[in-house]
């Protein structure tokens, strides 16, 4: 996988970056199963996508928390 790659699929995750990222048909199926904000609360600022496939490259690889990518935001939020 080269770096040009990974920089071009992650705005809109169209391109997986990694073997556990979901493709846009499983996400298709999974997104209606996410809880959406809450309607007087404050709007999420992390994408709901790249949460979810930080937590799959998690559960794939079996690494520490504190080793997520980059690409998939903090490890905290994730």
């Amino acid at each position: 996988m080269s770096l040009t790659q990974i920089s071009e699929g992650i705005p809109g995750m169209a391109i997986p970056v990694y073997p556990s990222d979901l493709n846009d048909a499983e996400w298709a199926v999974l997104a209606p199963l996410i809880p959406t904000s809450k309607p007087n609360g404050r709007p999420r600022s992390s994408d709901m996508r790249r949460i979810t496939n930080g937590v799959f490259y998690i559960l794939r690889t079996g690494c520490a928390w504190r080793y997520l990518p980059r690409e998939y935001g903090a490890w905290q939020t994730v």
